[in-house]
């Protein structure tokens, strides 16, 4: 949780409107160790405490239908998802190449 929670609020506070997308949409799995005592941290509880970035998470976008000229960037928290769910995943490299195709920040 903290690895999106922590990028998450920075965006947020710093103005940024943010858009959440996951290979099939809907709730991406999150990590349960992410949510044990010894792993919360101020942006943890935050979330915690977000029902509306809850409800975001609960209900990302598909990611094949993430389009990049309707972005300005993209960010990959890390965790389980960049390391094994999204390695080999074709929508997510060919989202990432047209990021830098494009020369906006990946």
């Amino acid at each position: 949780v903290e690895e999106f929670a922590a990028p998450y609020y920075a965006f947020r506070d710093a103005g940024v409107e943010v858009t959440l997308a996951s290979p099939n949409g809907g709730q991406p799995p999150i990590d349960p160790t992410s949510t044990l005592a010894d792993f919360q941290t101020d942006a943890t509880k935050r979330y915690d405490a977000d029902s509306a970035a809850q409800t975001l998470m609960a209900n990302t976008k598909v990611l094949s239908e993430v389009n990049s000229t309707d972005f300005d960037a993209v960010f990959y928290p890390g965790g389980h998802g960049p390391l094994w769910d999204l390695v080999e995943n074709t929508d997510s490299i060919a989202l990432i190449e047209s990021f830098i195709k494009e020369q906006k920040p990946v």
